[in-house]
C-alpha cells in the first residue's frame, strides 16, 4: 500500500499567497482600466458639452443686430453691452425661431452670466424685446466646472469715432472658456457686416451707458 501524501501547511500558505498576489494585481489592473474608461467618458462628455455651448454662443453672436431695447424701467439699453450688472454680455439677436406661430418678434434679447463661486455659465433670454416692469429672463445653466469665461469685442482700428447717427458694432466677438482639466477653448465669432440700421429704435441712437460698443 502506498500512502497518499497531501499538501503541507507551508505549501498551502505559499499557494494562498500566490493567488492573493495574482488577485490583487488583477484587481488593480481592472481598477486602473475602469478609472481610465471613466476619465475618457468624462473627457468626451465635457468636450461634447463645450462644443454645444460654443456652437450656441456662435449662433447667438453671429446673428447680433443693432437693435436697442428698453429695460424694466423704460430706459434705453444699447444693442451690445459688456460686463454690465450680473452679465458678461447682453445683446439683441435676430433669427428667433417661432415654430408655434405665436405673435411675437423674431428678435430676442440674450445675455450670458458666469458664476465664479459655482463655476457655471448661464444663458438668459427674455420672452419680450422691450421689457415690462415685471419682465424676468428665462435662465438655463449651459456649462459647469468652468474656471473662467471671457467675452470681449474685436474692434476695427480704422474706426476712430462712433457716430450717434449710425450704430457701430465690433467686427467680431472673442470667446474664451477655461474648463477644469480640459484645454482652453478659444473662438472668434465674426459679426455680420453692414447689419440693417432699421433695427435701431429710439430718439437718440448711440446714447446711454456702453452704447453701440
Amino acid at each position: 500500500m502506498h500512502s497518499q501524501r497531501g499538501f503541507t501547511l507551508i505549501e498551502l500558505l505559499v499557494a494562498i499567497s500566490i493567488f492573493s498576489i495574482i488577485g490583487l494585481a488583477s484587481y488593480q489592473l481592472l481598477q486602473t482600466a475602469i478609472e481610465g474608461k471613466n476619465r475618457i467618458t468624462r473627457s468626451t462628455e465635457d468636450t461634447l458639452a463645450i462644443a454645444r455651448v460654443v456652437d450656441m454662443m456662435t449662433s447667438d453672436f453671429s446673428q447680433l443686430v443693432p437693435r436697442r431695447i428698453r429695460n424694466n424701467y423704460g430706459e434705453w439699453l444699447a444693442p451690445l453691452i459688456f460686463e454690465e450688472g450680473d452679465y458678461l454680455v447682453e445683446f439683441t439677436r435676430t433669427g428667433w425661431i417661432n415654430p408655434s406661430g405665436k405673435k411675437r418678434s423674431t428678435l430676442q434679447r440674450v445675455a450670458y452670466s458666469f458664476d465664479y463661486d459655482e463655476g457655471t455659465l448661464t444663458r438668459l433670454f427674455w420672452e419680450v424685446l422691450d421689457r415690462a416692469e415685471e419682465s424676468a429672463p428665462v435662465e438655463e445653466i449651459i456649462l459647469s466646472n468652468v474656471e473662467e469665461c471671457l467675452v470681449a469685442p474685436v474692434l476695427d482700428d480704422s474706426v476712430q469715432v462712433q457716430s450717434e447717427s449710425a450704430p457701430y458694432l465690433p467686427i467680431a466677438i472673442e470667446i474664451a472658456i477655461f474648463i477644469e482639466s480640459s484645454p482652453t477653448v478659444l473662438r472668434t465669432v465674426r459679426l455680420v457686416e453692414n447689419a440693417p440700421s432699421s433695427y435701431v429704435e429710439g430718439p437718440k441712437k448711440g446714447t446711454g451707458q456702453n452704447a453701440e460698443t
